[in-house]
């Protein structure tokens, strides 16, 4: 099953997303930047990273 977090890069989105990575799970997070994202989550294998090009 792959998760979709939508504001993956503010503090709540952030946690959800490391917490589901760390169970394995399969997620797709839709990010402002990708900069917000610790590295250690921005180069998870689980993880596509989904940015609004402004």
């Amino acid at each position: 099953m792959t998760v979709l977090v939508v504001g993956a890069s503010g503090a709540t989105g952030r946690l959800l997303v490391e917490q589901l990575l760390g169970r394995g799970q399969k997620v797709k997070a839709v990010v402002r930047s990708m900069d917000s994202l610790p590295e250690k989550i921005r180069n998870h294998e689980n993880l596509l990273l989904i940015t609004q090009a402004y």
